[in-house]
């Protein structure tokens, strides 16, 4: 993760110029913009936690508590 971390902020340049360093990145040997590439990265990680959200859900049963506002037929 250290690596795509530096690749992040290599690409996206130095903030108080607004110059971006590069606008594509090269993923799996094919060219992608930035933006694609930190878009991907955070719904493959939001895709791990909803598995750990649902594997919690199943290890804790009836006592399980929603972790959102429930809807009114939960209620």
């Amino acid at each position: 993760m250290g690596r795509a971390l530096a690749t992040v902020r290599r690409c996206l340049g130095e903030p108080h110029t607004g110059r971006h360093r590069c606008k594509t990145v090269f993923i799996r040997g094919e060219e992608k913009s930035v933006i694609w590439a930190i878009e991907k990265q955070v719904s493959h990680y939001s895709y791990h936690v909803g598995q750990i959200v649902y594997l919690a859900k199943v290890f804790a049963g009836e006592t399980w508590n929603v972790l959102t506002i429930p809807l009114p037929h939960q209620r």
